[in-house]
């Protein structure tokens, strides 16, 4: 999806406010018709973050084991307020059934979560270690700077993503997104979608769509074009067995059905190779 300038977005709603200057448009209404011409606009959080003071951060301790050996003390806002100040309220509870927040990261990680799952756990934006005058201390700063989000009370919990070095947001509108990645009434291939989705998306992009962390899969070339079709479970399984220091991480959890519903699903979307707008 393309990312609107300022300016472009500006004129927009300057068209829009003038086809209904009878009434003045409230700005809850004007984000809400922003969004059904599909504006997906991307929120830089060092921009929303600094109008906060330095009174409004909180505390939090997490539990989080992956990544350190005990609960860890950070500072930041609860996440769910960073969306409901960027956004408003209203507006925001109006698409938590059908939207998703993609949480763009500095190394092209891009990790979506259903808007939903905001309300469901406690989510902060946190941009430093509690105590420490330098916000992250030397060995921390390339990797967590800016900003972390971290869940409190979430123990080893994958199911919600914890992305560091993370820069910016933005609001996917699902069925429009769906409409690109998976057009037709394939249902084979949109088993295949949604687990491209689950295990996949976070580092690659299907259309433009996803993470740039590793290569784009279908534009202008599908990966099944150039890559042999019994060789990519392995690949996904074990990448350092096919290129030495290959810096894909193992995919561990995939099953070997689950990839073959995913080469389906590239099977499906390769005759629809085209940037989604």
């Amino acid at each position: 999806m393309k990312i609107f300038s300022n300016i472009n977005l500006l004129w927009l709603i300057l068209i829009l406010s003038a086809c209904h200057r009878e009434k003045k448009i409230p700005v809850e209404e004007r984000k809400l018709t922003e969004s059904s011409l599909g504006l997906f606009m991307e929120i830089k959080l060092d921009t929303v973050f600094s109008k906060y003071q330095a009174e409004e951060l909180v505390t939090v301790e997490v539990q989080f084991k992956t990544t350190m050996k005990e609960p860890v003390k950070y500072n930041g806002i609860p996440f769910l307020k960073i969306l409901e100040d960027i956004y408003g309220k209203k507006w925001l509870d109006s698409l938590k059934k059908d939207h998703a927040i993609e949480l763009v990261c500095k190394d092209g990680y891009c990790p979506q979560m259903p808007l939903s799952d905001v309300w469901k756990h406690d989510g902060y934006l946190v941009d430093r270690l509690t105590g420490e005058p330098n916000k992250w201390p030397a060995g921390f700063h390339k990797k967590y700077a800016p900003f972390y989000l971290v869940w409190k009370d979430e123990k080893n919990n994958q199911e919600v993503p914890w992305p560091y070095g993370l820069v910016s947001i933005r609001l996917v509108d699902l069925a429009k997104q769906k409409a690109c990645l998976m057009p037709g009434a394939d249902k084979i291939a949109e088993k295949g979608f949604y687990l491209f989705k689950k295990y996949c998306m976070k580092c690659h992009s299907i259309n433009g769509q996803g993470g740039v962390m590793g290569p784009e899969l279908n534009y202008p070339k599908n990966i099944i074009s150039y890559w042999q079709e019994d060789q990519l479970f392995a690949f996904v399984k074990s990448p350092q067995s096919f290129s030495y220091n290959h810096k894909m991480r193992p995919v561990k959890k995939i099953a070997e059905k689950e990839m073959k519903l995913i080469i389906e699903y590239f099977k499906h979307i390769e005759k629809h190779s085209q940037l989604c707008d």
